[in-house]
């Protein structure tokens, strides 16, 4: 799957001007259209900066992710996470932090995650992707969610995967887009890797 997204309103604004941007603007304007993307891919990277900032990864190694679903409301709000690892602070993905950021503010489901950080090989199943998918932890999250009696999130929910910004401070080039099923499929060896 493939859909970059475009004709966005906050496609190209930098950080400082995204938190304008949703102070001025409702997520519901936006409901769970494609133009909601490039919001989430700056929120990511805003967590993955934070992380960076408190040095709360030992390897350097920083990721961010946001979870964009409907809370009791029925209102669009975004999640956030951010990984850490390190003596002072406990090990846990962007993904997991991202999920108990959605429980805190009443999320009833997720239609979108987005996941922004360096690449790495999977450590778990060796899928070769051009960004980093969720780990084996995350994946084994994602399948004991879709197991509950209300889940959170579905095999339907939409994952993009993305490089951090450009040089030139510009939202990456490099991405991947699956559904949740297709994610899960291909890194329990279920699904042919994509052709990169």
């Amino acid at each position: 799957m493939d859909s970059r997204p475009h004709k966005v309103p906050a496609g190209s604004l930098t950080p400082p001007q995204l938190f304008s941007y949703l102070t001025n603007n409702s997520l519901d304007q936006l409901g769970d259209s494609e133009e909601v993307w490039p919001i989430m891919y700056w929120a990511a990277e805003g967590a993955r900066l934070y992380a960076r900032s408190k040095n709360c990864q030992h390897r350097k190694f920083y990721v961010g992710c946001t979870g964009h679903g409907e809370d009791e409301l029925g209102q669009w709000r975004l999640a956030v996470g951010y990984n850490s690892k390190s003596d002072v602070f406990e090990r846990k993905c962007a993904e997991m932090r991202m999920f108990d950021d959605a429980r805190r503010i009443g999320l009833q489901r997720i239609t979108r995650i987005f996941t922004v950080g360096p690449h790495q090989i999977d450590d778990h199943s060796g899928v070769p992707s051009k960004t980093l998918h969720p780990c084996k932890y995350c994946r084994d999250l994602f399948r004991q969610m879709l197991l509950e009696p209300s889940p959170i999130i579905s095999r339907e929910t939409v994952i993009m995967t993305a490089l951090p910004p450009e040089p030139n401070g510009g939202v990456s080039q490099t991405y991947e887009k699956y559904t949740l099923g297709q994610m899960l499929d291909l890194h329990s060896g279920n699904h042919h890797p994509p052709k990169l």
